[in-house]
């Protein structure tokens, strides 16, 4: 993208941004105001709960914000994320680099 695009028209943010409720009025508001729209307080759409959660139940459903926190997820090793972050660390490091902030999930967070 950084071919096509000068640096200052793009924004990347982590979706763990989006993936909480503390974070996400901030986060929506965030990109709101880079793409040049009015302040919007999105503090009532994200009290409701997440949209369009995987697909399942489409952009006028929410979905609450524990009902994944409920789900099972299945733990990997520490062995195989170690592997993980050795494969995606330099690729990772070179994104948080372009964004200037790293996101949790990186190796170093």
């Amino acid at each position: 993208f950084y071919k096509l695009f000068p640096g200052d028209q793009i924004y990347v943010m982590c979706t763990d941004d989006l993936s909480n409720p503390v974070t996400a009025n901030g986060s929506l508001r965030r990109v709101a105001a880079f793409i040049g729209l009015e302040d919007f307080d999105f503090s009532e759409t994200v009290s409701k709960g997440k949209f369009n959660t995987a697909l399942k139940k489409g952009y006028s459903k929410a979905t609450a914000w524990d009902h994944e926190a409920e789900a099972a997820h299945p733990a990997i090793s520490p062995a195989f994320k170690q592997r993980l972050d050795e494969l995606y660390g330099p690729f990772n490091e070179r994104l948080f680099e372009l964004m200037g902030r790293r996101c949790p999930w990186g190796a170093a967070a």
